[in-house]
């Protein structure tokens, strides 16, 4: 029965402790930081709980807010459709097409700056802690779980009235950290005593392009293997997976005498690295999923239906003027409209999602915004040899598409031009008979 109820997750989290140094030289000092934090995708696991995070400063009243699960926005399909329903077919269409550049892998997420987006997971007051000592302020009652590509925003903040509460440093670099299973970012300081308060004095109260200063202790739930998640492991448990049920599948082996779901059952119970399957291993084998899903989908758009379905569309077009008579002109002109419309739209919702910013004051590295742009580094993305091909192949079928697009017109004109021509010296050809 056993066999039949697999369970699709590890029932524990690990036992080591994995605790993330980031550098430290000591460059500022003030009443909070706010950075975000990422979850890799490369390992099978199920999600990470960060029950620990050390700092250090004069401290004092501290507090630790994490971002709300669904305020993390990153521009992808299907965050404009959380945020945009009635444009989130249009839009998840037309990206779809597109095998994704490195530019657009690295895409930039949003992390509102408002309270109401944010949820508060401690609370203490702490005795000063300078030198190299960090406080460990314990959140293991009220865990911060980051799933697989999630990412949340993550704000400690001091109410002491003094510029030494929290240290942090400049950034120098695009990662903070960055390891097996997280990555932290970037963010932003905040020289306020007031939790998210936006101003301070006479300009803003948040400093831009800088980094936390600290350590971070996590645990991680693994992925247990089922068919589905065949995939997410290595090439080596991948191997056995196969030579397992190749075995089973020849009578004189003893493995033949097990039904599928007890060789389900038994694989169920190996970790991922049970036959020595590594982190470059998976990395490697999830690039080359990216990279042949790229080239399907260069495959698809410039040889397959994609290509078969524009040029209907523009087959269409063409014939849905002509059977207007003499109307190209109005027709241009209403898909001249349509394009901008649909133009508008787009800026409508791009100006939608970014309402919440609400910026007054933005000079250097001082800002009042409300809300915070990061880069969302992937992982998988390379701009290396191996993806140019496939991404210029994608932008050339870009600029064909644009073009067959915004010159229907001319298209149009060509055809009319020919059937005249045509049906001139079908004329001549009468009269001279």
């Amino acid at each position: 029965m056993a066999a039949l109820t697999r369970p699709t997750e590890a029932t524990y989290v690990m036992h080591e402790r994995v605790t993330i140094n980031t550098t430290d030289r000591e460059e500022h000092s003030f009443c909070g930081i706010m950075f975000p934090i990422k979850c890799k995708d490369i390992l099978p696991i199920n999600q990470v709980v960060i029950n620990s995070i050390s700092v250090r400063g004069g401290l004092g009243p501290i507090t630790v807010w994490v971002t709300n699960d669904e305020t993390t926005v990153i521009g992808t399909a299907a965050s404009i459709a959380h945020r945009h329903p009635t444009n989130a077919k249009k839009r998840s269409s037309r990206s779809s097409v597109f095998a994704p550049t490195a530019e657009m892998r690295n895409q930039t997420g949003k992390i509102s700056l408002k309270p109401e987006h944010w949820t508060q997971i401690y609370s203490n007051t702490h005795n000063p802690s300078f030198g190299k000592n960090f406080t460990p302020l314990d959140i293991t009652s009220n865990p911060i779980i980051l799933k697989p590509n999630q990412v949340r925003g993550v704000y400690i903040h001091s109410t002491l009235d003094s510029d030494e509460a929290i240290v942090y440093d400049n950034q120098q670099k695009e990662k903070t950290h960055d390891d097996t299973f997280l990555t932290v970012l970037p963010g932003r300081a905040h020289v306020s005593s007031t939790p998210f308060r936006s101003s301070w004095g006479y300009g803003g109260a948040w400093r831009n392009h800088r980094e936390f200063v600290g350590k971070i202790s996590y645990g991680v739930v693994y992925k247990l293997w089922n068919p589905i998640e065949y995939r997410n492991f290595g090439g080596k448990f991948r191997t056995t997976v196969r030579t397992m049920f190749a075995c089973q599948r020849r009578r004189e082996s003893p493995l033949s005498r097990l039904p599928d779901d007890v060789i389900y059952y038994i694989l169920n119970m190996c970790r991922w690295d049970w036959v020595g399957d590594g982190y470059e291993d998976c990395l490697e084998h999830k690039k080359r999923c990216r990279k042949v899903s790229n080239e399907k989908s260069v495959a698809m758009l410039t040889d397959g239906d994609g290509g078969k379905k524009e040029s209907a569309g523009v087959a269409r077009a063409v014939s849905g003027t002509s059977s207007r008579g003499g109307g190209d002109a109005s027709s241009c002109g209403q898909s001249n409209q349509s394009s901008t419309s649909t133009k508008d739209n787009d800026d409508a919702d791009d100006s939608d999602s970014d309402s919440d910013m609400d910026t007054t004051y933005d000079h250097g590295d001082h800002s009042s915004g409300n809300t915070f742009s990061f880069r969302n580094v992937d992982a998988l993305a390379d701009s290396d040899e191996e993806n140019t091909a496939a991404e210029d192949r994608s932008r050339m079928e870009g600029r064909r598409r644009s073009w067959l697009t915004n010159n229907h017109r001319f298209l149009f004109q060509q055809l009319l031009g020919g059937m005249q021509n045509q049906y001139m010296a079908d004329c001549d050809d009468d009269d001279d008979d």
